[in-house]
């Protein structure tokens, strides 16, 4: 089998991963901008508010400075609140699907490394691929996906994961010193700009 052949054969699995993969990521981010741009808001007509209050030389400048309050409590900050509330919802459930996005990016990885293996066989016969950091794709692609396998087994045992892992905290620093800690197979695809279906494919098209 060519690696064409194989990508081929698992169009449809890669695709679907990495659509999966970046949905979430996509609405989380648009969201907390969302949030963001809203608090700043409203945090900037309290102090216009509370500066009327705290300058105001008459009754009718304190009460203009209290009506601009309230105003801002139940326009903007209302409008706040439910935001702030649908980001916490959203938050916490972006908690719960740490595993199954962990499990997606595990899943590209394992298809990266399936892919090696059926096209060339044994490791020692794997082509490079390019330059990550200081080490070649393919010895990233077997130590991220055993890495994502094998992290809560009280720790990793592979010292060729370990240097891979190692070598990835000395490139690229947090979070990858968390090896033992954590599944970093989101992070790598993240590190590899793994975004489209082509980003993947060309990068395991440079093994042919």
């Amino acid at each position: 089998m060519t690696m064409t052949e194989y990508l081929e054969a698992t169009d449809y699995a890669a695709r679907w991963l990495l659509e999966a993969i970046w949905h979430e990521e996509a609405e989380i981010e648009a969201l907390s901008a969302q949030v963001t741009a809203l608090e700043r808001q409203v945090q900037a007509e309290y102090v216009r508010a509370q500066n009327i209050i705290d300058h105001a030389e008459d009754p009718d400048d304190v009460m203009l400075g209290v009506g601009r309050h309230w105003e801002n409590y139940f326009g903007l900050d209302r409008e706040h609140h439910g935001q702030q509330q649908e980001l916490d919802s959203l938050l916490a459930a972006r908690k719960a699907r740490v595993l199954a996005l962990g499990s997606l990016a595990s899943s590209l990885l394992q298809l990266a490394k399936q892919g090696l293996s059926m096209v060339f066989g044994e490791e020692a016969n794997w082509p490079d691929g390019r330059v990550v950091g200081s080490q070649t794709l393919s010895a990233l692609i077997r130590g991220a996906r055993n890495q994502a396998m094998h992290w809560d087994e009280g720790g990793l045992k592979n010292p060729k994961t370990i240097d891979v892992m190692k070598k990835l905290e000395a490139d690229f620093g947090a979070p990858f010193g968390d090896y033992n800690q954590a599944n970093l197979a989101m992070q790598v695809i993240t590190l590899l700009n793994w975004r489209t279906y082509d980003d993947y494919a060309a990068d395991m098209r440079c093994f042919s």
